[in-house]
């Protein structure tokens, strides 16, 4: 028991190596931030080498490399950006690198660290939905900028280049969000379906892009008459607050009447 406790603590790195590392996932961080196109690639590898240091080692080297990569981008950006870097990538990496030196397997340790965080993008969207949307915007808008169209051209790119990076960066801009749901509304209390409906409305109306709320559900539930058998398929359009009644059908699609106001 002992030997092996002893050939655990020998296999952990020293200071220097830590370091080595922190730095190391500070630098594709910083990447990233300096490079919004490298964003999705160079992001998602950033936190490769505190896995290794856990999968190799200890979970205290790899929590240290962690917090000093967090102080490194700190100093480098902004505390904003050494806390999205901890709390987005370092946590969940720690909790695979982990799950994977426990044995648990590659699989079951992506999976953890996966749901650990869709858990925290759900937390910040339903919390601070409107700084996350502009964390998303901002790199579009940017690329569709005077400024960044004239630095394109002044690096050597070609002018038909330029104008097709634009204009892809555009129609990610302007792209139309559809929410759907069917069969639903009628089950959460009124208060809830108030609520509901007031965040989507409030989506559509402060939406710089399109907005498109489309639902398959009982007539009742979206304000008709209480006693209406019906379930409507229909859809509600931003900028404006078009509501448009598509079909009608029983609920479980035994048949469908596309409606001629359609």
């Amino acid at each position: 028991m002992s030997a092996s406790a002893n050939t655990r603590a020998t296999s952990d790195p020293g200071a220097l190596a830590v370091a080595g590392m922190a730095a190391f996932c500070a630098l594709l961080f910083s990447a990233a931030l300096v490079e919004p196109r490298l964003l999705g690639l160079v992001a998602s590898v950033a936190p490769f080498p505190l896995i290794a240091l856990r999968v190799r080692g200890s979970l205290p080297p790899a929590l240290l490399a962690a917090v000093l990569a967090a102080a490194f981008v700190g100093v480098l950006f902004s505390p904003g950006h050494a806390l999205g870097f901890l709390v987005v990538l370092a946590v969940p990496g720690l909790v695979l690198g982990d799950a994977m030196a426990r044995g648990r397997g590659l699989v079951r340790a992506c999976t953890w660290a996966f749901l650990l965080l869709a858990a925290q993008i759900g937390a910040a969207l339903f919390f601070d939905g409107s700084n996350m949307a502009n964390m998303v915007i901002r790199p579009i808008d940017y690329y569709t900028s005077a400024q960044s169209l004239e630095e394109m051209r002044s690096s050597g790119l070609p002018p038909d280049t330029v104008e097709q990076i634009a204009r892809q960066f555009g129609i990610i801009r302007d792209a139309l969000t559809v929410v759907y749901h069917s069969v639903f509304f009628q089950y959460p209390p009124q208060e809830t379906r108030r609520r509901i409906r007031a965040a989507i409305e409030r989506a559509g109306e402060t939406s710089a892009a399109p907005l498109a709320w489309l639902r398959l559900e009982p007539e009742a539930a979206l304000g008709g008459p209480p006693k209406s058998l019906r379930f409507l398929v229909d859809v509600v359009t931003w900028p404006g607050g078009v509501r448009r009644t598509l079909a009608e059908t029983d609920g479980h699609a035994r048949f469908v009447e596309v409606l001629p106001e359609a």
